[in-house]
């Protein structure tokens, strides 16, 4: 009975030093989102983006404004000419996010949408700070060349898909 406890206490010392190894930890994530700034540019449709990394993992944002909208209740987001900031938590990715892909509804009053440029950075504790710039520079559009309503841009890995296949770890927020 002597050594039971503390092999027992050992154990459970050693459960709980390996399972707060294996939680991922949370980073704050900021995204700059930059439209054009000639007529018709800007939008009113629901925006969704998804960041990825090298590895394939990815961090999915369904509603940009509703995740992490920071311009104030009543802001138009996405009008031409601005760069709105949005900022959330999520878990933090295994590696710099470097693919970006853009989703619109375009639907609303005003359905297409001029993307120039989107920025991303990544912080938590005890991560390198990471920041990466994604030159857009297309529509999203039906009405407009190149009439889709998506948009990729892979700094990472030519190969890499991140609107196809899943990757091997996928964070919805």
């Amino acid at each position: 009975m002597g050594i039971i406890k503390p092999v027992l206490g050992l154990f459970i010392v050693f459960s709980i030093s390996a399972s707060a190894q294996t939680a991922p930890t949370t980073c704050v994530y900021s995204v700059y989102v930059k439209t054009g700034s000639f007529p018709f540019a800007g939008t009113d449709s629901t925006i969704s983006a998804a960041f990825s990394t090298a590895t394939g993992s990815k961090l999915s944002i369904s509603n940009l404004v509703q995740w992490g909208g920071l311009m104030g209740n009543g802001y138009n987001y996405f009008k031409a000419g601005s760069v709105d900031v949005f900022s959330g938590f999520a878990p933090c990715l295994d590696e710099p996010i470097c693919a970006l892909f853009l989703n619109s509804t375009g639907a609303k009053l005003f359905p297409s949408w001029y993307v120039e440029s989107v920025q991303v950075s990544a912080a938590g504790w005890g991560k390198t700070c990471t920041q990466q710039l994604f030159n857009v520079n297309q529509w999203l559009s039906t009405i407009f060349s190149p009439f889709k309503l998506t948009a990729n841009v892979n700094a990472c890995n030519p190969k890499l898909s991140i609107a196809g296949d899943e990757p091997p770890v996928v964070y919805e927020v």
